[in-house]
């Protein structure tokens, strides 16, 4: 009798476990369905809601926009492009910041690193401020020098032409500059810096001009979206699509060095806008995701963006997909360009302002010429 009713008992227990087993493969049946169906549906947050939330939240993290790439110029440029309303004391303050550090600088930000100017440039443009005068200093001339520009290789010529055409500007003939800048020499290195495979193909642009590099390709297809009617220029920005169109990830994002983040693909949204091709329904763009979607995948819920998919908030990673964002919103409303910035109205700057601004940051470079003078000439004064 023991013997049965221990084996009644083991088949008791059996039969529960089987049944504990069912619920549990059914519990994880339904989690994985409702992930997948996610997956497929409609984005949790629009592109729109988030730029908008990032828009606040950059606000939040920047309050005080300073002269630097990470919490400065990008910022400022990216609120600028979208109109989003902050008080006019956010830009103000930063432009002060700006001269005190040219002043502080005597207008040299640095001897290699000539993006710097032309950052500065973009920034200034978007809020309607003169760059041929600020703090006495004329910022447009440092790009004057073409072997200062390309001091950086590729990236320095792509940004001085990103620059200049922001407002058609000219370039500024300066004296004691060995090689004066052309739009078209900027043009033709860019050109002399695409990428030649050991097979002979052709295509794409990188830092080390080695292998094809999904931000400078996307950089180098926004600085030359002003120039496709020559022939050159357009055959190269063709193979440079044909790139991207392969280096592009399933979820619809791109990496660089083998690893994937959101910066590179913010590039690539920007080219593709730049030159009015929809990230929507361009073929060549959407393999099981589109770009926007491999943007979306770093998003963070209340505002921002990671620079991986497991970190918190980057502000760098921030600030570049919101510039892409915003450069995709401007797309679908069908204004201008994020760097074709002729539709804002540029405010030049007085002499008396300057001398004002200059006063504020405590650096009169009226004041500093007049005691380099000598002596004898200051009594005359």
């Amino acid at each position: 009798m023991k013997a049965i009713k221990a084996i009644k008992t083991i088949k008791t227990m059996k039969k529960n476990s089987l049944g504990l087993a069912f619920i549990l493969a059914c519990l994880m049946f339904f989690v994985m369905s409702t992930q997948a169906l996610a997956a497929v549906g409609e984005p949790a947050v629009s592109v729109d809601d988030a730029v908008k939330a990032t828009a606040a939240k950059l606000i939040k993290e920047v309050p005080a926009p300073v002269v630097s790439s990470v919490g400065g110029e990008w910022a400022v440029m990216a609120l600028a492009r979208l109109g989003y309303t902050v008080p006019q004391s956010y830009y103000d303050n930063y432009y002060k910041t700006l001269v005190k550090t040219l002043q502080e600088k005597q207008g040299n930000l640095s001897s290699t690193k000539y993006t710097e100017y032309s950052r500065i440039i973009l920034a200034l443009t978007a809020i309607g401020k003169d760059v041929t005068n600020v703090g006495g200093y004329n910022l447009l001339e440092k790009l004057a020098d073409f072997n200062n520009v390309k001091k950086q290789g590729v990236n320095g010529p792509v940004f001085a032409l990103l620059a200049l055409d922001s407002h058609d500007y000219e370039i500024p003939k300066v004296a004691g500059v060995k090689v004066q800048t052309t739009r078209q020499m900027l043009i033709d290195y860019i050109l002399s810096k695409e990428i030649t495979a050991t097979n002979g193909k052709v295509g794409g642009f990188s830092l080390d001009g080695i292998s094809a590099d999904a931000d400078i390709t996307g950089m180098v297809i926004q600085a030359f979206s002003n120039y496709r009617e020559q022939p050159k220029v357009e055959a190269a920005v063709q193979r440079a699509l044909s790139v991207l169109s392969e280096l592009q990830k399933t979820n619809g994002g791109y990496g660089t060095g083998g690893m994937e983040n959101p910066e590179s693909t913010a590039q690539v949204l920007l080219a593709l806008t730049a030159l009015g091709f929809d990230p929507q329904t361009d073929k060549r763009f959407i393999k099981d995701n589109t770009v926007p979607d491999g943007l979306m995948a770093y998003y963070i819920t209340g505002g921002g963006f990671r620079h991986t998919e497991t970190t918190d908030l980057d502000i760098m990673s921030t600030e570049q997909v919101f510039c892409s964002l915003v450069a995709y919103q401007r797309f679908t409303e069908g204004k201008s360009s994020f760097y074709d910035m002729t539709d804002v109205e540029i405010k030049k700057a007085s002499v008396i302002e300057d001398v004002k601004q200059s006063q504020n940051t405590g650096k009169n470079q009226l004041l500093e010429l007049f005691f380099k003078l000598p002596q004898f000439i200051q009594i005359f004064i």
